[in-house]
């Protein structure tokens, strides 16, 4: 049984106004934001040989993708959300129409039987409306859950400006192929031996009743959530119970569920290799940030956005990308 329920008067108190006018200025200054970008994108294909559409593939990274999902999913989410307040809106108007309480009962049968009737009438609509708008609610929180990973993606972004918290993202990406190659061979193996559990057990345990349960209960078994105990003893028959446990933890769990740590610690270790031990630590960084915003304010050093405006700005041609590897030192100003 799926509990239908939802709040009639969502805003009850001044703090829920807070928070959806708090994220609808947030996903405004995103907005803003990536607009701004493009049309910075947009005059340099102005002033350039390249073409727009160039421009627009140099916009189009990875980080700015993650951007515009993120307009998207809030613009969806607040579609949705403006819905269910509409719904819960007739909810009330209805309520107010037809009320509940039992002297309204008694005035409703002193009106007869053709009174009573249209009374009834309004209550099964309100019925109706209340279960409609309740299952709204709920199919909207399934979908809804997707989009704090949409907006948890915003953060690698900011994560990739600082060394050592883009070493876990970068170990990610760099161990992706790898890790994508081996799945192929551990999904193979371990639905393999769900199919073989569920022909085995499937008759004598409800764990392994159909292929959906099978593989719960086998993933249950990689991360230790499994008692193996009674699957031994009150199996089809002692040995061939024994033979599939140990089989399945040997292979799946021990060899092939480690191996796909052991791709990504290797990779941990090359990618920290090549950030270095001295790599500079979020709290460095930022006291680096504040004694840069104190020199500003004193006006004892410019912004590094204006040092790199001074030099040309956004690079224009293959020899000045090229130069942006080149150090600059004192002699070349």
């Amino acid at each position: 049984v799926i509990p239908v329920s939802t709040y009639v008067d969502p805003y009850a108190s001044w703090t829920a106004y807070l928070f959806d006018f708090s994220f609808c200025g947030l996903v405004l200054v995103i907005v803003v934001s990536e607009c701004n970008d493009i049309y910075y994108h947009y005059k340099r294909s102005l002033e350039s040989d390249a073409g727009a559409l160039e421009d627009l593939l140099v916009y189009l990274d990875i980080w700015n993708v993650v951007d515009w999902a993120s307009v998207i999913g809030a613009g969806l989410v607040i579609a949705a959300w403006v819905e269910h307040l509409d719904n819960c809106r007739q909810v009330r108007d209805l309520l107010a129409e037809s009320p509940l309480e039992s002297s309204a009962l008694v005035g409703t049968l002193a009106l007869g039987e053709e009174g009573f009737a249209q009374r009834e009438e309004l209550y099964n609509r309100a019925l109706d409306l209340i279960v409609s708008s309740g299952r709204y609610a709920v199919g909207m929180r399934h979908w809804v859950v997707l989009f704090p990973f949409v907006i948890s993606m915003r953060h690698f972004k900011s994560f990739a400006a600082q060394p050592r918290l883009s070493l876990v993202t970068k170990t990610l990406y760099a161990a992706s192929t790898d890790v994508a190659h081996f799945m192929v061979v551990f999904v193979t193996c371990f639905v393999t031996f769900a199919v073989s559990g569920m022909s085995l057990f499937g008759r004598h345990f409800e764990d392994f009743a159909d292929i959906s349960r099978a593989v719960n209960s086998c993933w249950r078994i990689i991360v230790g959530d499994f008692d193996s105990s009674p699957l031994i003893e009150n199996g089809p028959g002692y040995f061939e119970s024994l033979l599939w446990f140990c089989s399945f933890s040997m292979f799946v769990c021990l060899v092939l569920f480690n191996m796909v740590l052991s791709m990504v610690m290797d990779t941990y270790t090359e990618v920290k290799s090549s950030i270095g031990g001295d790599s500079e630590t979020l709290v460095s960084q930022c006291l680096e940030i504040h004694r840069r915003w104190k020199g500003k304010r004193k006006k004892t050093r410019v912004s590094l956005d204006h040092i790199f405006d001074a030099f040309g700005g956004e690079p224009d041609t293959e020899e000045e990308v090229q130069r942006l590897d080149e150090f600059i030192n004192p002699d070349d100003f």
